[in-house]
């Protein structure tokens, strides 16, 4: 039971840093953080790009670590488009609601 458990955690935060990657990735591109922010362009666009990379490898590694290699490569092949869906969605109907997904620091421009 508790090894079932802990695979639940990994999973969900594989699925979280998942969404995390790319909601940030999404917001370094102008149009996506003029609709979200309604603003100017992105201050933080290399760091939003290396932030969504991370959190993409941290969900591969998460992954990794609730099944073996070969199930987790198709497990976190599978979150990719699943992320993917759900902040394109979000973008199209309520775009303010990624606000809350970004970091604080980058709220306000430098």
């Amino acid at each position: 039971m508790v090894l079932i458990m802990d695979k639940m955690i990994w999973l969900a935060l594989a699925l979280c840093a998942a969404v995390f990657g790319m909601v940030w990735l999404s917001l370094s591109l102008n149009n996506h953080w003029k609709q979200v922010f309604a603003g100017q362009g992105t201050p933080h666009q290399r760091r939003l790009r290396t932030f969504g990379w991370g959190a993409l490898l941290c969900s591969a590694l998460f992954c990794v670590l609730a099944d073996n290699l070969s199930m987790a490569a198709l497990v976190w092949i599978m979150l990719l488009p699943l992320s993917a869906v759900l902040v394109s969605s979000t973008l199209t109907w309520r775009p303010h609601w990624l606000k809350i997904l970004c970091p604080p620091f980058m709220h306000a421009r430098p």
